[in-house]
């Protein structure tokens, strides 16, 4: 193959061949090694060597709009292939049962319960990943494993089956290790059995992949617009450009009003576990490159958006972008998401609204309850309630503090706390948010399938978002009704009691 540093323009050409997509692949040098930059032959237009204020670059051009900046001191080489040669799979090893064999009609195996779904680790001198499937169910009297691998683009489906005739009424976990082949040095998406999950062997070499979910940078919108001077540069073409797959047109009808304080859309596909979160109204300068992180704590899940420039060029210009992330391998449950600072919860087993857009409007969010404060006040943890019926909270008789709160001016947030309330030992707490212009009324909820004969006394935490300065607000929270002003940006704080 050969590999060639560019200089001068050059316009690209290759012969498209009916098998294969041509690859231009950068190589650029970067703190812990080399990185490698893949474009399709089909969408640049040409390299170019220049020099902007005595630094050598090389600029990659996709279109009049579109181009990636490298240093050229950075650059190991750049050089072309006539597309990427087929993925092939050698089994590696397999192990034997692991642990105790299980009854097939039982449940009790998971095949993912120490969460590690595989390690990996590649030669990319070879071009050679090997795998390791931690724990596959199989049969007991299985004699062997073959790996079967499908491909279309980044994505490698592996598809691991038992050989031999025999079969018995019990099922094992086996670890398997494959060797992929002709595995290039860049981002690939795995589906294997029910798992997906990413790896970009452009940045790791080898790892750990966990029964968690995972998250990756999809794309960025165009420039949704600019000031004047700029429009010939960066115009506007379609308004608000969808951009997660399943999103409904938006580039007529728009509330522009509205959608300028829009702040997160998302929609959720239980089924497939995939999420598309849009960070909306990003802004950033006009010729950076975007892109997003995701960062998995427990079932805490932030994405924030970054702009990255690669060189010391920036646009005298600054621009709104929608940042567009995927998450896959979501369960059936509860998250929460922080997308840029903005927090929503989605619950994937109950929630029947799962597309949505959250504005930069006053809003309010269920954040924790405490453990019981007391001694169960009256009947049995025990004994259940067939069928319970929801009722207003009360307040614990005798208690003096109803409401406290504490809130930040400057962040437009703050927290409130219902104290004392009597609540059902076993059902689920929450609390609602009802904002009418300058009213605010949260409420503490219950659910859940059971309840028990037992009352508790609990404290109640509810988060709000969106708040202004120079407004005054009137709360109404449990039936305990006071008012806030923010006059000042200095924190303020308050104990409400009878």
């Amino acid at each position: 193959m050969k590999k060639n540093i560019l200089t001068g323009v050059v316009t690209l050409f290759c012969a498209i061949t009916a098998t294969a997509t041509p690859k231009m692949y950068v190589d650029e040098k970067v703190s812990d090694g080399i990185q490698t930059h893949i474009y399709e032959i089909s969408v640049v237009d040409s390299v170019v060597h220049q020099t902007v204020d005595s630094v050598q670059q090389v600029k990659v051009m996709m279109n009049r709009h579109r181009h990636d900046i490298y240093q050229a001191k950075n650059l190991e080489q750049i050089y072309f292939t006539l597309g990427d040669n087929k993925i092939d799979t050698k089994l590696a090893s397999f192990s034997g049962c692991k642990g105790e064999k299980t009854n097939g009609n039982s449940n009790s195996l998971s095949p993912h319960h120490n969460d590690t779904i595989a390690t990996y680790k590649y030669d990319r001198k070879n071009k050679v990943l090997n795998m390791k499937l931690i724990s596959l169910i199989g049969d007991c009297c299985g004699d062997g494993w073959v790996v079967n691998a499908a491909t279309q683009d980044s994505t490698i489906v592996l598809n691991p089956a038992q050989t031999g005739d025999k079969s018995c009424n019990c099922i094992c976990e086996f670890d398997v290790e494959v060797d992929l082949t002709n595995i290039e040095p860049r981002l690939y998406h795995f589906v294997v059995r029910d798992d997906k999950f990413t790896i970009d062997l452009s940045e790791s070499m080898e790892g750990i992949i966990l029964d968690i979910p995972r998250g990756y940078y999809n794309r960025s919108s165009d420039c949704k617009y600019v000031d004047d001077g700029f429009s010939d540069i960066f115009p506007q073409e379609d308004g608000f450009p969808p951009i997660y797959p399943t999103a409904p047109n938006q580039d007529t009808d728009i509330d522009m009003t509205k959608e300028s304080h829009a702040l997160v859309k998302y929609i959720f596909e239980p089924e497939s576990g995939t999420a598309f979160i849009v960070s909306v109204n990003r802004v950033f300068n006009c010729c950076s490159a975007k892109g997003s992180k995701v960062r998995v704590s427990g079932d805490t899940i932030f994405v924030n958006s970054y702009e990255i420039f690669m060189s010391e060029e920036m646009c005298d210009c600054v621009c709104p972008y929608d940042i567009s992330t995927t998450i896959e391998n979501l369960k059936p449950k509860k998250y929460i998401f922080i997308v840029d600072g903005t927090e929503f919860k989605i619950d994937l087993e109950k929630d029947t609204v799962l597309s949505n857009t959250i504005y930069d409007f006053e809003r309010g969010l269920f954040v924790k309850n405490s453990p019981c404060k007391n001694e169960e006040l009256s009947g049995d943890k025990e004994d259940f309630e067939p069928e319970p019926t929801p009722t207003t909270p009360e307040r614990l008789e005798g208690s003096d503090t109803l409401v406290s709160y504490q809130f930040d001016p400057t962040t437009g947030t703050g927290l409130i706390v219902s104290h004392n309330l009597q609540l059902n030992c076993c059902s689920e707490k929450g609390s609602q948010t009802i904002i009418d212009a300058s009213d605010i009324t949260i409420t503490t909820t219950e659910e859940g399938d059971e309840w028990c004969k037992c009352t508790c006394t609990y404290d109640i935490t509810t988060k709000v978002m969106g708040l202004h300065l120079n407004k005054k607000y009137t709360f109404n929270v449990d039936g305990t009704k006071f008012d806030v002003k923010f006059d000042a940006e200095t924190p303020v704080s308050g104990v409400v009691t009878k």
